[in-house]
Protein backbone atom coordinates (compact mmCIF):
# COMPACT_ATOMS: atom_id res chain seq x y z
CA UNK A 1 0.00 0.00 0.00
CA UNK A 2 1.30 3.05 -1.08
CA UNK A 3 1.52 6.49 0.98
CA UNK A 4 -1.20 8.66 0.39
CA UNK A 5 -4.11 5.66 0.72
CA UNK A 6 -1.68 4.28 4.06
CA UNK A 7 -1.79 8.19 5.59
CA UNK A 8 -5.82 8.20 4.70
CA UNK A 9 -6.60 5.12 5.96
CA UNK A 10 -4.42 5.65 9.27
CA UNK A 11 -6.14 8.94 10.07
CA UNK A 12 -9.67 7.99 9.92
CA UNK A 13 -9.05 5.21 11.99
CA UNK A 14 -7.85 7.37 14.51
CA UNK A 15 -10.91 9.82 13.95
CA UNK A 16 -13.41 7.28 14.46
CA UNK A 17 -11.39 5.81 17.68
CA UNK A 18 -11.21 9.22 19.47
CA UNK A 19 -15.20 9.82 18.81
CA UNK A 20 -16.05 5.76 20.06
CA UNK A 21 -13.91 6.37 23.26
CA UNK A 22 -14.94 10.11 23.54
CA UNK A 23 -15.61 10.99 27.34
CA UNK A 24 -15.98 7.09 27.75
CA UNK A 25 -15.81 7.77 32.06
CA UNK A 26 -18.73 10.10 32.04
CA UNK A 27 -20.20 7.86 29.68
CA UNK A 28 -20.19 5.15 32.57
CA UNK A 29 -22.37 7.72 34.95
CA UNK A 30 -25.84 6.88 32.65
CA UNK A 31 -25.50 3.47 34.02
CA UNK A 32 -29.16 3.12 33.33
CA UNK A 33 -28.96 1.23 29.37
CA UNK A 34 -32.57 1.37 29.41
CA UNK A 35 -32.58 5.11 28.98
CA UNK A 36 -30.21 4.88 26.17
CA UNK A 37 -31.68 1.79 24.56
CA UNK A 38 -35.32 3.31 24.39
CA UNK A 39 -34.53 6.16 22.67
CA UNK A 40 -32.74 4.29 19.87
CA UNK A 41 -35.07 1.46 19.56
CA UNK A 42 -38.33 1.38 17.32
CA UNK A 43 -41.26 -1.23 17.40
CA UNK A 44 -42.66 -2.36 14.22
CA UNK A 45 -45.71 -0.10 14.45
CA UNK A 46 -43.44 3.15 14.84
CA UNK A 47 -45.29 4.23 17.81
CA UNK A 48 -42.53 4.37 20.20
CA UNK A 49 -40.37 6.77 20.01
CA UNK A 50 -40.05 10.12 21.39
CA UNK A 51 -41.67 13.53 19.77
CA UNK A 52 -39.64 16.69 19.18
CA UNK A 53 -42.37 17.77 22.17
CA UNK A 54 -40.87 15.62 24.56
CA UNK A 55 -39.62 17.31 27.52
CA UNK A 56 -36.98 14.55 27.90
CA UNK A 57 -35.65 14.38 24.50
CA UNK A 58 -36.21 18.43 24.08
CA UNK A 59 -33.26 18.42 26.33
CA UNK A 60 -30.96 16.05 25.35
CA UNK A 61 -31.70 17.65 22.22
CA UNK A 62 -30.83 21.19 23.61
CA UNK A 63 -27.63 19.53 25.14
CA UNK A 64 -26.27 18.05 21.92
CA UNK A 65 -26.54 21.11 19.82
CA UNK A 66 -24.20 22.44 22.81
CA UNK A 67 -21.13 19.93 21.30
CA UNK A 68 -20.26 19.40 17.70
CA UNK A 69 -22.42 16.70 16.21
CA UNK A 70 -21.05 13.36 15.02
CA UNK A 71 -21.61 13.92 11.69
CA UNK A 72 -19.73 17.34 11.72
CA UNK A 73 -16.72 15.90 13.03
CA UNK A 74 -16.73 12.87 10.95
CA UNK A 75 -17.05 15.85 7.86
CA UNK A 76 -14.67 17.71 9.54
CA UNK A 77 -12.17 14.85 9.76
CA UNK A 78 -12.61 13.67 6.05
CA UNK A 79 -11.68 17.52 4.62
CA UNK A 80 -9.17 17.97 7.17
CA UNK A 81 -7.49 14.63 5.92
CA UNK A 82 -8.06 15.46 2.53
CA UNK A 83 -6.01 18.81 2.27
CA UNK A 84 -3.13 16.91 4.09
CA UNK A 85 -3.09 14.45 1.31
CA UNK A 86 -3.58 17.26 -1.25
CA UNK A 87 -0.40 18.83 0.51
CA UNK A 88 1.97 16.53 0.75
CA UNK A 89 1.31 13.78 -1.99
CA UNK A 90 -0.08 16.52 -4.96
CA UNK A 91 1.26 19.59 -6.76
CA UNK A 92 -1.18 22.38 -4.86
CA UNK A 93 -1.47 24.08 -8.08
CA UNK A 94 -3.21 21.10 -9.49
CA UNK A 95 -5.41 21.35 -6.77
CA UNK A 96 -5.78 24.18 -5.66
CA UNK A 97 -9.72 25.21 -6.43
CA UNK A 98 -10.41 21.82 -4.63
CA UNK A 99 -8.06 22.57 -1.24
CA UNK A 100 -9.60 25.71 -1.10
CA UNK A 101 -13.45 24.62 -1.26
CA UNK A 102 -12.57 22.22 1.27
CA UNK A 103 -11.11 24.73 3.38
CA UNK A 104 -14.77 27.07 2.88
CA UNK A 105 -16.75 23.61 4.07
CA UNK A 106 -14.72 23.54 7.12
CA UNK A 107 -15.74 26.86 7.84
CA UNK A 108 -18.87 26.92 7.07
CA UNK A 109 -19.25 23.95 9.35
CA UNK A 110 -17.18 25.66 12.60
CA UNK A 111 -19.94 28.84 12.12
CA UNK A 112 -22.94 27.24 12.42
CA UNK A 113 -21.76 25.21 14.85
CA UNK A 114 -20.28 28.16 16.78
CA UNK A 115 -23.35 30.01 15.80
CA UNK A 116 -25.89 27.71 17.26
CA UNK A 117 -24.42 28.65 20.57
CA UNK A 118 -25.67 32.65 19.87
CA UNK A 119 -28.65 32.36 17.58
CA UNK A 120 -31.86 31.19 19.30
CA UNK A 121 -34.78 29.84 17.50
CA UNK A 122 -35.45 26.05 15.65
CA UNK A 123 -34.64 28.04 12.77
CA UNK A 124 -31.13 27.62 12.85
CA UNK A 125 -31.16 23.92 14.79
CA UNK A 126 -33.18 23.14 11.37
CA UNK A 127 -30.36 24.67 8.90
CA UNK A 128 -27.57 23.30 10.98
CA UNK A 129 -28.78 19.88 11.15
CA UNK A 130 -29.50 20.44 7.11
CA UNK A 131 -26.14 22.39 6.24
CA UNK A 132 -23.93 19.63 7.38
CA UNK A 133 -26.05 17.01 5.00
CA UNK A 134 -25.29 18.98 2.10
CA UNK A 135 -21.69 19.65 3.27
CA UNK A 136 -20.70 16.00 3.23
CA UNK A 137 -22.73 15.26 -0.15
CA UNK A 138 -20.38 18.50 -1.81
CA UNK A 139 -17.17 16.33 -0.73
CA UNK A 140 -18.31 13.21 -3.13
CA UNK A 141 -17.46 15.16 -6.05
CA UNK A 142 -14.15 15.44 -5.37
CA UNK A 143 -12.93 11.98 -6.07
CA UNK A 144 -12.88 12.34 -9.49
CA UNK A 145 -9.88 14.40 -9.82
CA UNK A 146 -8.22 13.87 -6.65
CA UNK A 147 -8.22 9.61 -6.72
CA UNK A 148 -5.91 9.58 -10.04
CA UNK A 149 -3.41 12.04 -8.20
CA UNK A 150 -3.69 10.01 -5.12
CA UNK A 151 -3.20 6.54 -5.95
CA UNK A 152 -3.31 6.25 -10.39
CA UNK A 153 -3.57 1.95 -9.81
CA UNK A 154 -6.53 0.38 -10.60
CA UNK A 155 -7.46 -2.83 -9.05
CA UNK A 156 -10.28 -3.83 -11.68
CA UNK A 157 -8.20 -6.80 -13.23
CA UNK A 158 -8.37 -8.32 -9.05
CA UNK A 159 -12.25 -7.71 -9.20
CA UNK A 160 -12.57 -9.38 -12.57
CA UNK A 161 -10.90 -12.36 -11.69
CA UNK A 162 -13.21 -12.48 -8.44
CA UNK A 163 -16.38 -12.26 -9.73
CA UNK A 164 -15.12 -15.30 -12.42
CA UNK A 165 -14.16 -17.41 -9.22
CA UNK A 166 -17.84 -17.03 -8.18
CA UNK A 167 -19.38 -17.42 -11.46
CA UNK A 168 -17.15 -20.42 -12.41
CA UNK A 169 -15.87 -18.30 -15.03
CA UNK A 170 -18.61 -16.56 -16.86
CA UNK A 171 -18.61 -12.60 -15.75
CA UNK A 172 -21.92 -11.40 -14.39
CA UNK A 173 -22.73 -8.78 -16.71
CA UNK A 174 -22.07 -11.27 -19.74
CA UNK A 175 -24.15 -13.65 -18.55
CA UNK A 176 -27.09 -11.14 -17.30
CA UNK A 177 -27.57 -10.46 -21.61
CA UNK A 178 -29.48 -13.53 -21.53
CA UNK A 179 -32.29 -11.19 -19.86
CA UNK A 180 -31.37 -7.53 -21.52
CA UNK A 181 -34.56 -5.98 -22.65
CA UNK A 182 -35.10 -2.16 -23.54
CA UNK A 183 -37.91 -1.99 -21.39
CA UNK A 184 -36.07 -3.42 -18.54
CA UNK A 185 -33.11 -1.58 -19.04
CA UNK A 186 -34.96 1.65 -18.99
CA UNK A 187 -36.62 0.88 -15.89
CA UNK A 188 -33.74 0.06 -14.26
CA UNK A 189 -31.58 2.96 -15.46
CA UNK A 190 -34.14 5.11 -13.85
CA UNK A 191 -34.28 2.92 -10.63
CA UNK A 192 -30.48 3.42 -10.46
CA UNK A 193 -30.38 7.45 -10.76
CA UNK A 194 -33.14 7.17 -7.68
CA UNK A 195 -30.77 6.18 -5.46
CA UNK A 196 -29.56 9.42 -4.93
CA UNK A 197 -33.25 10.31 -3.46
CA UNK A 198 -33.06 6.94 -1.26
CA UNK A 199 -30.75 8.21 1.69
CA UNK A 200 -32.55 11.30 1.75
CA UNK A 201 -35.81 9.74 2.24
CA UNK A 202 -35.41 8.22 5.66
CA UNK A 203 -33.58 11.63 6.67
CA UNK A 204 -36.23 13.75 5.67
CA UNK A 205 -39.11 11.41 7.37
CA UNK A 206 -36.98 11.65 10.56
CA UNK A 207 -36.82 15.19 10.11
CA UNK A 208 -40.05 16.59 9.40
CA UNK A 209 -41.71 14.00 11.88
CA UNK A 210 -39.35 15.42 14.42
CA UNK A 211 -37.40 12.70 16.30
CA UNK A 212 -34.46 14.38 15.80
CA UNK A 213 -32.09 12.18 18.04
CA UNK A 214 -32.98 9.11 15.27
CA UNK A 215 -32.27 11.68 13.04
CA UNK A 216 -29.23 12.08 14.28
CA UNK A 217 -28.00 8.38 14.62
CA UNK A 218 -29.49 7.88 11.04
CA UNK A 219 -27.19 10.91 9.37
CA UNK A 220 -24.13 10.17 11.11
CA UNK A 221 -24.88 6.16 10.11
CA UNK A 222 -25.37 7.23 6.64
CA UNK A 223 -22.41 9.44 6.36
CA UNK A 224 -20.25 6.79 8.17
CA UNK A 225 -21.21 4.49 5.59
CA UNK A 226 -20.33 6.84 2.58
CA UNK A 227 -17.03 7.82 3.95
CA UNK A 228 -16.03 4.03 4.21
CA UNK A 229 -17.02 4.16 0.85
CA UNK A 230 -14.91 7.40 0.04
CA UNK A 231 -11.93 5.82 1.68
CA UNK A 232 -12.23 2.88 -0.39
CA UNK A 233 -12.41 4.76 -3.88
CA UNK A 234 -8.59 6.27 -3.01
CA UNK A 235 -7.51 2.37 -1.53
CA UNK A 236 -8.85 -0.01 -4.35
CA UNK A 237 -9.08 2.56 -7.62
CA UNK A 238 -11.63 0.66 -10.03
CA UNK A 239 -14.05 1.94 -13.23
CA UNK A 240 -15.87 -0.89 -13.61
CA UNK A 241 -17.12 -3.41 -15.89
CA UNK A 242 -19.15 -1.02 -18.57
CA UNK A 243 -15.36 0.04 -19.63
CA UNK A 244 -13.44 -3.23 -18.63
CA UNK A 245 -15.67 -6.11 -20.01
CA UNK A 246 -16.84 -3.56 -22.80
CA UNK A 247 -15.51 -5.81 -25.41
CA UNK A 248 -16.96 -8.88 -23.78
CA UNK A 249 -20.17 -7.39 -24.32
CA UNK A 250 -22.39 -9.09 -27.80
CA UNK A 251 -24.00 -5.66 -27.68
CA UNK A 252 -24.80 -2.41 -26.00
CA UNK A 253 -27.31 -1.63 -23.86
CA UNK A 254 -30.40 0.54 -24.96
CA UNK A 255 -33.66 1.74 -23.80
CA UNK A 256 -37.13 3.04 -24.75
CA UNK A 257 -37.27 6.98 -23.93
CA UNK A 258 -35.47 8.05 -21.27
CA UNK A 259 -32.43 5.52 -20.98
CA UNK A 260 -29.88 7.94 -22.96
CA UNK A 261 -31.09 11.18 -21.29
CA UNK A 262 -30.26 9.65 -18.27
CA UNK A 263 -27.28 7.85 -18.44
CA UNK A 264 -25.68 10.85 -20.71
CA UNK A 265 -26.86 13.44 -17.31
CA UNK A 266 -24.95 10.66 -14.78
CA UNK A 267 -21.93 10.08 -17.17
CA UNK A 268 -21.87 14.14 -17.38
CA UNK A 269 -20.40 14.70 -13.72
CA UNK A 270 -19.08 10.99 -13.11
CA UNK A 271 -17.89 9.54 -16.30
CA UNK A 272 -15.32 6.81 -15.79
CA UNK A 273 -14.47 8.10 -11.92
CA UNK A 274 -12.97 5.56 -9.84
CA UNK A 275 -15.54 4.95 -7.36
CA UNK A 276 -16.46 1.46 -8.37
CA UNK A 277 -15.21 -0.28 -4.75
CA UNK A 278 -16.79 -0.84 -2.43
CA UNK A 279 -20.43 0.21 -4.30
CA UNK A 280 -21.47 3.48 -2.80
CA UNK A 281 -25.33 2.48 -4.23
CA UNK A 282 -25.29 -0.60 -2.77
CA UNK A 283 -23.74 0.02 0.84
CA UNK A 284 -25.97 3.30 1.40
CA UNK A 285 -28.81 1.25 -0.24
CA UNK A 286 -28.90 -1.35 1.94
CA UNK A 287 -28.05 0.87 4.78
CA UNK A 288 -31.16 2.78 4.26
CA UNK A 289 -33.02 -0.17 4.25
CA UNK A 290 -31.63 -1.65 7.42
CA UNK A 291 -32.01 1.81 8.98
CA UNK A 292 -35.93 2.07 7.74
CA UNK A 293 -36.47 -1.46 9.88
CA UNK A 294 -35.17 -0.32 12.90
CA UNK A 295 -36.42 3.35 12.84
CA UNK A 296 -39.66 3.52 10.12
CA UNK A 297 -40.87 -0.19 10.05
CA UNK A 298 -43.68 0.99 8.32
CA UNK A 299 -41.68 2.13 5.52
CA UNK A 300 -39.52 -0.90 5.49
CA UNK A 301 -41.03 -2.87 2.87
CA UNK A 302 -40.99 -0.26 0.17
CA UNK A 303 -37.50 1.36 0.72
CA UNK A 304 -36.07 -2.79 1.04
CA UNK A 305 -37.68 -3.15 -2.22
CA UNK A 306 -36.22 0.18 -4.02
CA UNK A 307 -32.96 -0.98 -2.28
CA UNK A 308 -32.80 -4.38 -3.92
CA UNK A 309 -33.48 -2.98 -7.38
CA UNK A 310 -30.86 -0.26 -7.22
CA UNK A 311 -28.05 -2.94 -6.07
CA UNK A 312 -29.64 -5.49 -9.36
CA UNK A 313 -28.93 -2.28 -11.30
CA UNK A 314 -25.79 -2.06 -10.75
CA UNK A 315 -24.60 -4.88 -12.34
CA UNK A 316 -27.28 -5.48 -14.70
CA UNK A 317 -26.47 -1.41 -16.35
CA UNK A 318 -22.47 -2.95 -15.64
CA UNK A 319 -21.67 -0.12 -13.33
CA UNK A 320 -20.06 -2.37 -10.90
CA UNK A 321 -18.83 -6.12 -10.27
CA UNK A 322 -20.66 -8.36 -8.14
CA UNK A 323 -18.14 -8.46 -5.54
CA UNK A 324 -18.27 -4.80 -5.28
CA UNK A 325 -22.11 -5.52 -3.75
CA UNK A 326 -21.07 -8.33 -1.56
CA UNK A 327 -17.55 -6.14 -0.05
CA UNK A 328 -20.80 -3.56 0.18
CA UNK A 329 -23.40 -6.03 2.17
CA UNK A 330 -20.57 -6.95 4.69
CA UNK A 331 -19.55 -3.12 5.53
CA UNK A 332 -23.12 -2.29 5.81
CA UNK A 333 -23.73 -5.15 8.64
CA UNK A 334 -20.89 -4.19 10.44
CA UNK A 335 -21.74 -0.88 10.72
CA UNK A 336 -25.27 -1.35 11.55
CA UNK A 337 -23.85 -3.59 14.01
CA UNK A 338 -21.45 -0.85 15.89
CA UNK A 339 -22.50 2.53 15.00
CA UNK A 340 -25.23 2.71 16.94
CA UNK A 341 -23.09 1.94 20.20
CA UNK A 342 -20.75 4.68 19.06
CA UNK A 343 -23.22 7.18 18.60
CA UNK A 344 -24.54 6.39 22.31
CA UNK A 345 -21.50 6.65 23.45
CA UNK A 346 -21.06 10.13 21.77
CA UNK A 347 -24.45 11.82 22.52
CA UNK A 348 -24.66 10.58 26.41
CA UNK A 349 -21.06 11.53 26.99
CA UNK A 350 -22.03 15.21 28.35
CA UNK A 351 -19.30 17.99 29.77
CA UNK A 352 -19.12 18.91 32.38
CA UNK A 353 -21.29 16.85 34.32
CA UNK A 354 -24.45 19.09 33.14
CA UNK A 355 -26.69 15.61 32.16
CA UNK A 356 -29.30 15.26 34.04
CA UNK A 357 -30.56 11.37 35.16
CA UNK A 358 -33.78 10.70 34.25
CA UNK A 359 -35.72 8.23 36.22
CA UNK A 360 -36.16 5.09 34.28
CA UNK A 361 -39.85 4.83 34.62
CA UNK A 362 -40.40 8.05 33.09
CA UNK A 363 -38.45 6.65 30.38
CA UNK A 364 -40.72 3.45 30.21
CA UNK A 365 -43.98 5.15 30.89
CA UNK A 366 -43.75 6.59 27.34
CA UNK A 367 -42.57 3.21 25.94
Amino acid sequence: MNGPPTLFVVGCFAQFYLIFNYNQSKLSRFSDWSIRSALFTCCPDDRRHFSRTDPMITNLKAEYDLRFHLEEILTLGILVIMNMIMLIYTRIGDVAGIFMFNILLIMLVLSVRFLHRRIEGQWFADFRDINIIIAGWLVYFEHHHLVPLVNPYDIDAYLIHIDRFLFLGIDPTVLLESITHPMLTEFLQIVYASFYFLPFSIMLILFFKGRRMDFHVVVSTLMLSFYICYVGYYIFPAIGPRFTLDHLQTFPLSGVLFYDYVRDFLDGYSFMTRDCYPSGHALLSIMTALLSYRYLRPYFRFIAAWAGIIIFSTVYLRYHYVVDVITSLIIAMIVFKFNPQMVQRYIFAFKNGREERIAPQSINSKI
